[in-house]
């Protein structure tokens, strides 16, 4: 192996002793690898840069030209030609709340419209008077309203 990267090292050395440098610093072999040189110059196009006048005709990029302002004309337009627009005021009528609803009565207790109330508490304006085996009694300024299970199949649960 180490005979192999002396002879690999020779050669390089003995290769660089036949070249020659030219004013381009481009490399040109004179010996055995002369003929390779000769043909990748034959290959490769030569390169053909912009012309001066090319590059004196270019935009500075790093001149910054202000935009001329643009004049905008808002054409006004009347649209009750086109639209009969009524001024009348738009009255709003408001969503009626859901009836409450008696579910089921445990314990005193009495499921109304989803909620758990007992006596005292109070359920959308009125205040809960008493709680019976299959009814419930509410009360307010306005008067007395009472909800009963509509079921005849109620559930009676006794704890005592």
């Amino acid at each position: 192996m180490k005979n192999i990267i002396s002879i690999l090292g020779s050669l390089f050395i003995s290769s660089l002793a036949f070249a020659e440098i030219s004013p381009a610093t481009e490399v040109a072999h004179t010996g055995e690898l002369g003929w390779v040189d000769e043909q990748i110059k034959a290959i490769i196009p030569a390169r053909i840069g912009v012309a001066d006048y090319e590059i004196n005709s270019l935009r500075d990029p790093f001149k910054y030209v202000k935009p001329e302002p643009v004049a905008r004309i808002t054409p006004s337009l009347n649209l009750d030609k086109y639209f009969s627009i009524n001024k009348t005021p738009v009255v709003v009528k408001a969503i009626p709340k859901p009836p409450l609803v008696l579910s089921l009565i445990i314990n005193a207790k009495a499921l109304i419209s989803g909620s758990w109330y007992k006596v005292g508490d109070s359920v959308d304006g009125y205040s809960v008077k008493s709680i019976g085996t299959t009814s419930v009694t509410l009360a307010n300024s306005k008067g007395i309203k009472t909800l009963s299970i509509k079921s005849d199949n109620y559930l009676k649960i006794n704890t005592k």
